[in-house]
């Protein structure tokens, strides 16, 4: 399994191609390509907050805390986990 590192780079070349080629400030104003070093940090902070919210949690913790039926990196049994607790959970199902 890839690194957090390697797949918010992934991310990031995904988001924007010229993501590995910096330029200064100066020469920011001349080219087409490329993209300065504060851009590229801003991009990849904005990349690790979505990976952080949105990625991470499908990928899975390896610990005893995870429900039995719920498989790391498995969109679909993640949703019928979700499904399950909310049926217990719901009120009208627990007074008929």
């Amino acid at each position: 399994m890839k690194s957090r590192e390697e797949i918010i780079t992934s991310m990031c070349y995904t988001y924007r191609h010229d993501y590995g080629l910096i330029v200064d400030n100066e020469e920011a104003m001349y080219t087409l390509t490329g993209i300065t070093a504060n851009q590229r940090q801003q991009i990849w902070n904005t990349m690790a907050q979505i990976f952080d919210n949105d990625i991470a949690p499908y990928m899975g913790a390896d610990n005893g805390f995870m429900a039995k039926g719920w498989k790391p990196g498995d969109q679909a049994s993640w949703n019928a986990e979700i499904t399950k607790r909310n049926q217990l959970q719901s009120e009208y199902s627990r007074i008929k």
